[in-house]
């Protein structure tokens, strides 16, 4: 059977986690230092081994405080993170998601792909002040460059009203910041739920099994 060791570093909790990250550090650098001939070569790559899976664990920090950020926190990310953070939530629903290139990206940021098949171009939005007419048309126009079924905009933000008038013609998805907290929010309660779930369910298990 493989076995994904990445996969496995990013299970339980962040304290599970870490105590993963140690042991798998400790186990190579000793299996290093046994097989080489010299032990400064094997302090070497002991050393590399442990840098490598910082680096590795370090990302999947990031991923997962992104993963977790809330209105609070988006609005102090840039367009790069605001729109990783999106990939992230739809992922999170059970979409696929992919983001496209940053620059000519030809009007779309993410392409979706809901659990029905359907094929959606995304533009994600992070801004301060409204989002105009222009954004709408860029993603109106990537629909038959990628081939999708229809557009959405996400935004922290809000549109103007000729650019959501022109998303309403052109039957548009529009995420806006209600509508964006909201969708968070079902998340984080469904997650919390199933946590508190489990929780109750461990419990009633090591009551019984110790009464």
């Amino acid at each position: 059977m493989r076995i994904n060791i990445l996969s496995w570093l990013r299970r339980g909790p962040k304290a599970l986690r870490i105590v993963n990250f140690i042991g798998i550090a400790y186990l190579l650098y000793w299996l290093i230092h046994f097989v080489s001939t010299s032990f400064k070569v094997g302090q070497a790559f002991a050393a590399m081994g442990i840098y490598v899976l910082y680096i590795v664990w370090l990302k999947h920090q990031r991923v997962a405080n992104l993963r977790l950020a809330g209105m609070d926190e988006i609005d102090q990310m840039d367009g790069t993170e605001f729109q990783q953070r999106m990939l992230l939530h739809f992922q999170d629903l059970g979409w696929r998601a992919k983001s496209t290139k940053g620059s000519g990206n030809f009007g779309a940021d993410l392409i979706l792909t809901r659990p029905d098949g359907l094929k959606i171009v995304a533009q994600c939005k992070r801004y301060a002040d409204p989002v105009g007419i222009d954004a709408v048309q860029e993603v109106v126009a990537a629909i038959r460059y990628y081939s999708a079924d229809m557009a959405m905009m996400v935004t922290s933000s809000h549109l103007t009203k000729a650019a959501r008038e022109l998303a309403r013609v052109n039957d548009v998805e529009v995420w806006e910041r209600d509508e964006l907290a909201q969708s968070l929010s079902e998340l984080v309660d469904e997650r919390s739920s199933v946590w508190e779930e489990l929780k109750f369910r461990l419990g009633n298990t090591f009551r019984r099994r110790f009464r």
